[in-house]
């Protein structure tokens, strides 16, 4: 894994994913009665299907249906057959551009929910500071990132851009443990540490890289 990724394939399914049991579709991605009017309100079966979807997404995990997404098969099956609408007629909505984007702020509407500015960064940051200040791993680090994310009824921003905000906060958690461990040293303790940063001519390396080899 490269240094810098904060999850593995595993993870970023498991948290960023439309879960595959059936007690998690049923969980997750039961139409309610109280969004059934909304939704029996659009016109044609392909957009009746394609704002279930959107709820359902901004239900769980929490991203709606971005541009560049491709939504699962067995999902769309499973709301279609709740809502006795063929399966195909999403086919008749993926491409229209304008209704998804006005079914996706529609969507946010009913949820109460609001889309992710650059404001939101410093909370989400210091959710996964925090999280980080008890953990090095990734999923910890990237699961407190979303639960503040939802707490604050925010939509959830692209896979790739927690991730960085978890990769970030993880770093900011080690600069802050240094810190504390530098200002409980004496000064002679701090001297010799920054001595096993120089290059020792002989070696040609350092003390702390001779240590570890």
């Amino acid at each position: 894994m490269a240094r810098r990724d904060l999850l593995t394939g595993d993870e970023r399914r498991a948290l960023f994913g439309v879960p595959l049991d059936h007690a998690s579709l049923a969980k997750h991605y039961t139409v309610a009665d109280e969004d059934r009017p909304l939704i029996e309100a659009k016109r044609g079966d392909a957009n009746r299907l394609g704002f279930a979807l959107h709820l359902a997404l901004l239900r769980h995990p929490g991203f709606g249906i971005r541009h560049d997404d491709v939504v699962p098969d067995f999902l769309i099956r499973h709301l279609a057959a709740q809502l006795d609408i063929a399966p195909t007629a999403f086919e008749g909505y993926a491409h229209r551009a304008q209704t998804r984007l006005e079914h996706a702020w529609e969507a946010m509407e009913r949820l109460r929910l609001r889309a992710f500015e650059a404001a939101d960064v410093p909370g989400a940051l210091g959710a996964a500071t925090r999280a980080a200040e008890a953990t090095e791993r990734g999923k910890p680090i990237a699961a407190a990132v979303l639960g503040h994310l939802r707490a604050a009824r925010i939509v959830l921003p692209a896979p790739a851009r927690i991730e960085r905000i978890g990769v970030a906060g993880r770093a900011m958690a080690r600069r802050l443990a240094a810190d504390t461990l530098v200002d409980a040293l004496a000064p002679e303790q701090v001297t010799g540490l920054d001595a096993l940063l120089i290059v020792d001519q002989d070696r040609g390396t350092t003390p702390l890289a001779w240590l570890r080899d």
